[in-house]
């Protein structure tokens, strides 16, 4: 009889820490977010941008008192398809563009 109970506690201490292992990791759930979305809102004649991305990592991390540091500015705008999401919201030549304090005039 008792090997039988040591057997069973055997068993249950082994299914105890295989139950530990599997713990032993964690699941990450991709949760979609804002991050990568441009806002823009008219504000009299002036076409206002706004976005987590933007702000987080491009404008904050742009040195505006170099021309190889605006024109970088620029080119990542670009990628972002700004120019997408400045047309469907109506601009046109020469219309001014504010992105967090710094004004742009659009050229297409």
């Amino acid at each position: 009889m008792n090997y039988l109970a040591d057997t069973l506690e055997v068993l249950k201490k082994e299914e105890l820490e295989q139950k530990e292992e599997a713990i032993d990791h964690v699941i990450y759930e991709f949760k979609e977010d804002d991050f990568d979305k441009l806002y823009v809102n008219r504000v009299n004649d002036t076409f206002v941008v706004t976005g987590k991305k933007i702000r987080k990592k491009l404008f904050k991390m742009t040195n505006f008192n170099t021309y190889e540091a605006h024109k970088r500015f620029m080119l990542k705008l670009k990628k972002m398809d700004i120019d997408k999401v400045l047309k469907e919201a109506g601009i046109k030549e020469d219309d001014k563009i504010n992105i967090y304090g710094m004004e742009f005039t659009y050229k297409d």
